[in-house]
């Protein structure tokens, strides 16, 4: 009994209120075919508790999301609109008002031609440096970090990115950077933060289980949804569990 009463003082700490499944919005309003590229990711964000959609409507649709995922669609992204500055716009405010956004901005110039117009508000921009063999383990941003030890994968490469404010550098080799976070003003409510990687190629199926990619990827959208990442060893799934 005692232990249930230790888990439950934690989960008070963690979750004050018992939530309903956050909704994660996969956005595919540039590229309206869709595509089953990243279905192994969303199983996985299925798994820990998150209501994981798809949709084709605008952007600027999509506030009841607690989390937005952008991600480039390889050859589809060529074929379709970039965003535009209103939708760049939008979508800061978005984070800026409490919301979470994920975005994987592959560097490939052609692959990744929609989803850079975004970042501009965020201080992201391109570079054709990558990390190749694909590891990476210095990390500053100590939360999103628990139970990581390196992120990397078997197959294609890491692509860089440049961070500047109001962005922070989070993750990289040393040299180059994969990984960065963005911090909105919202106090409650909400992460009000954004994470933005160069290495689409981590959520592939092949390569999602790579080193310690899943453990980051959870604590990821723990921070992107609650504003807070569980230490080891409880992860904050455990912790949600207690609700269920």
């Amino acid at each position: 009994m005692k232990y249930l009463v230790m888990a439950f003082c934690l989960a008070t700490v963690l979750l004050p209120v018992a939530s309903p499944a956050q909704l994660v919005v996969f956005d595919y309003s540039h590229n309206p075919a869709g595509s089953n590229i990243y279905d192994t990711f969303q199983a996985q964000l299925t798994s820990w508790g998150y209501t994981v959609v798809e949709r084709q409507t605008p952007l600027m649709d999509n506030s009841d999301a607690a989390v937005i995922v952008i991600l480039p669609m390889f050859s589809y992204l060529r074929n379709n609109e970039a965003y535009t500055v209103e939708e760049a716009t939008w979508l800061k405010n978005f984070v800026d008002g409490g919301g979470g956004l994920f975005v994987a901005a592959c560097t490939y110039s052609g692959d990744q031609a929609c989803i850079i117009d975004l970042l501009a508000p965020f201080g992201i921009t391109q570079t054709a440096e990558a990390i190749a063999p694909p590891y990476y383990d210095q990390f500053n941003h100590f939360e999103l970090f628990y139970g990581v030890s390196a992120l990397g994968h078997l197959y294609g490469n890491a692509p860089a990115i440049e961070v500047a404010a109001p962005s922070t550098a989070v993750a990289g080799n040393g040299t180059f950077t994969v990984v960065a976070t963005y911090q909105g003003p919202h106090p409650a409510g909400g992460s009000g933060g954004a994470l933005i990687t160069g290495d689409n190629e981590m959520l592939g199926p092949l390569n999602l289980p790579g080193e310690d990619n899943l453990r980051f990827l959870e604590n990821a959208f723990s921070w992107l949804t609650y504003g807070i990442v569980a230490e080891e060893p409880i992860s904050l799934g455990g912790v949600k569990a207690l609700f269920r």
